[in-house]
């Protein structure tokens, strides 16, 4: 049964993954502006999530999945790229920035898709949190689908 905590702890994760990920990528000169904004930008989200994740006490989520959707939203959490930030910065050294680029708007689609489901278990006043999330999240992709149209690449 995934529970809101759940949710919240594993989108914290995925934030944290993020971060490291485009860090790496921003310190190894690959379109490092590009990189150091999604850096930030998912240190901040982390930032939001954990304070969703405090906000609900000590208490646990009134609501929580069951069934398949359970499963669906276990798929999406354990379908993620990295399960820690030491494999985030491991796979940012080893791509060409090409590779890089799909990578993270795989990343950000994973993300949205991921965030669509968590917005359903949040506290009601934590919805637009998630919802200017979701909406970042796609920022990302049509920035980084601009960088690969930069890069000679068809998005």
């Amino acid at each position: 049964m995934f529970t809101a905590r759940d949710m919240l702890a594993t989108a914290i994760e995925i934030e944290r993954s993020g971060f490291a990920f485009y860090h790496a990528l921003a310190g190894a000169g690959k379109a490092t502006f590009t990189f150091q904004h999604l850096a930030d930008q998912e240190r901040l989200h982390e930032t939001m999530f954990q304070r969703m994740l405090d906000s609900l006490g000590e208490a646990p989520a009134a609501e929580s999945y069951s069934g398949e959707l359970a499963l669906y939203v276990k798929a999406l959490a354990s379908g993620r790229v990295f399960t820690n930030t030491a494999e985030a910065r491991e796979m940012a050294a080893k791509l060409a920035p090409v590779e890089a680029v799909h990578m993270a708007i795989g990343l950000e689609k994973d993300s949205i898709l991921f965030y669509g489901e968590l917005r359903g278990l949040v506290m009601r006043e934590d919805r637009p949190v998630v919802d200017r999330i979701i909406d970042q999240e796609r920022g990302h992709v049509l920035r980084l689908s601009g960088l690969l149209t930069q890069m000679g690449e068809i998005p």
